[in-house]
């Protein structure tokens, strides 16, 4: 601290300024009063501008090579009487990024404005608001994140709601209270109107393009380190329709016996999901293990010629070359998909220290 200091009558003035260490160019300015019935300072950081990424392993070990800037500002009174100390406060973060190139994470346009009605204990106020702009976590990609919340205490948060968009559509969240000492958590997604081919493309599935939402719930649980989804249901809309494309579904009919009727059903529904118009179309989410299952059912048919033709003499379809010849006034098809989850959203990483 350096500044200015002076006798008032029976008190002190302080007219003082800190230039913090640990984030460049940042400067906090205290004014106080000091008299034989206490004691009251005023604390200002203006808003600063990082101008470099700064590497939040100065303040915990195990955040190192997490990079952050953006703009923050804050300013709190402490005040020191016969009632004892307290002190209150507000906090400013604008155009904050947090980002780990080695682990395929980024938050960019982050947006906190904290009210804190405790320093001490501390406790903030209710609907504290936190808003993301844009946010990517292993294959997973979002935006306008949106979160309420409260710090309750030293050790709890307390998560009033939260949403974002993803895949086109909304998921919003029920509350969840966070305690460090707890260990086993539930929370439930809900979705509405999310696009099927974006959705199957950022959960490792298949790479899919194509129109037509589903809506449900995805039901999470964090126990023992580590993330399981648990009877995962989502659903298009009762009477609207939509179509899908699938690529690089080959790897499908690894393992079936060619010119088996396995094979070929499969080999079938894979040609027609290049290009598949759908009545409905429902998603079933399991974990097992390290692995998501994804169960995939739809009704429809597709959208050509498919090249296949009856064979009378094997009683059963087989691929032909050339154009397409055989058309399907309609196909029900089940296909079953399983994806890696830690390498899709490197949950693990974010978890282990560098």
């Amino acid at each position: 601290l350096e500044g200015r200091l002076h006798q008032a009558g029976k008190g002190l003035v302080l007219d003082l300024r800190h230039r913090n260490a640990l984030i460049p160019g940042l400067t906090t300015f205290v004014k106080g009063r000091l008299a034989p019935a206490g004691a009251r300072f005023e604390l200002l950081v203006p808003p600063h501008e990082m101008k470099a990424d700064l590497d939040l392993g100065r303040f915990s070990p195990s955040a190192a090579g997490t990079m952050a800037r953006g703009r923050i500002g804050a300013a709190a009174q402490v005040t020191l009487d016969n009632r004892g100390l307290r002190g209150a406060g507000r906090f400013k973060l604008n155009a904050g990024r947090v980002h780990q190139e080695h682990r395929n994470l980024s938050l960019e346009g982050i947006e906190l404005a904290l009210q804190m009605d405790d320093l001490f204990q501390p406790r903030s106020a209710p609907r504290q608001e936190l808003r993301v702009a844009r946010l990517a976590l292993g294959e997973i990609q979002a935006e306008g994140l949106a979160v309420d919340l409260q710090i309750e205490n030293t050790r709890t948060l307390f998560i009033e709601k939260a949403g974002l968009s993803w895949c086109q559509g909304r998921v919003n969240t029920s509350a969840l209270r966070i305690d460090p000492a707890k260990a086993d958590y539930n929370l439930t997604l809900y979705c509405d109107r999310l696009n099927l081919a974006q959705l199957l493309k950022q959960l490792g599935a298949a790479d899919a393009s194509g129109d037509g939402s589903v809506n449900g719930r995805i039901p999470l649980r964090w126990a023992d380190q580590r993330l399981s989804f648990d009877n995962g249901f989502l659903y298009s809309t009762p009477g609207q329709s939509g179509t899908i494309r699938l690529s690089g579904t080959q790897g499908l009919l690894a393992g079936l016996p060619p010119g088996s009727p396995q094979h070929t059903q499969l080999d079938i529904a894979t040609e027609a999901l290049k290009d598949y118009s759908y009545q409905w179309a429902k998603l079933l989410l399991q974990s097992e293990a390290e692995i998501l299952l994804l169960k995939l059912q739809l009704d429809g048919k597709p959208n050509r010629l498919l090249p296949f033709a009856y064979d009378q003499s094997l009683g059963q379809f087989k691929r032909v070359a050339g154009a397409g010849q055989a058309e399907f006034k309609g196909i029900s098809i089940d296909l079953n998909f399983r994806s890696p989850l830690n390498e899709i959203i490197h949950y693990k990483d974010l978890l282990t220290p560098n």
